[in-house]
């Protein structure tokens, strides 16, 4: 399941360099409130210091547009 977060890092990463989508200033901060999430975790799983539930990781991509096939597990890590 690397690829998966690798990918979505990379969304990440990507959506905070930008700075121009829809939301103006884009953080890890606004991409985890927008999520629903804590900033906490959304910077531990960027920064490779956390696991997160696949629930999560499609939270995550839902907030930087990225789309997830398949049904979220709570029970598998990424």
């Amino acid at each position: 399941m690397s690829d998966i977060r690798s990918e979505l890092i990379a969304a990440i990463d990507a959506t905070v360099a930008r700075g121009e989508t829809l939301y103006s200033s884009e953080t890890l901060y606004s991409i985890a409130k927008r999520a629903g999430l804590s900033p906490e975790v959304v910077y531990r799983f960027v920064n490779h210091n956390r696991d997160i539930r696949l629930s999560t990781a499609c939270k995550l991509a839902n907030a930087v547009g990225v789309v997830v096939i398949g049904e979220p597990s709570a029970r598998h890590l990424i």
